[in-house]
């Protein structure tokens, strides 16, 4: 059996580190430790990488990356969105609430057809 999938293999070394470090001699838990250690300093030289999203390892191409595909990469923007909206929440609000106010005393009557509307839709919420 070949091992090529690099999460795979994560999975292999951990079943090597548990059992050496459960059952193994001092000498051998001190040559998993060296071993694990290579293997991580190998993964960083090379670029593997574990995905914030999903958890799954990959060879990032850039040093920057983080995600290991184009959904993870979506998801990672939304939650990159939501991050900022909640930390600049108060600053947002007043910058857009006279906007707001404004052009709801200009459009009353488009806005409380559209209010109407939104409650029909979703009668369930309110």
């Amino acid at each position: 059996m070949s091992i090529t999938n690099i999460n795979e293999i994560d999975k292999w070394i951990n079943i090597f580190y548990g059992e050496v470090l459960m059952h193994g001699t001092d000498k051998e838990k001190e040559r998993a430790n060296v071993i694990v250690d290579y293997i991580s300093f190998l993964e960083k030289s090379i670029g593997i990488k574990k995905c914030v999203i999903c958890g799954k390892k990959f060879t990032a191409k850039t040093k920057v990356t983080v995600c290991c595909s184009d959904e993870c990469k979506k998801q990672r923007e939304k939650q990159v969105h939501k991050e900022f909206y909640q930390r600049h929440k108060k600053e947002i609000n007043e910058k857009y609430s006279d906007y707001r106010k404004k052009y709801i005393e200009k459009n009353s009557d488009k806005v409380k057809e559209y209010q109407k509307a939104y409650r029909e839709k979703h009668k369930e919420v309110f």
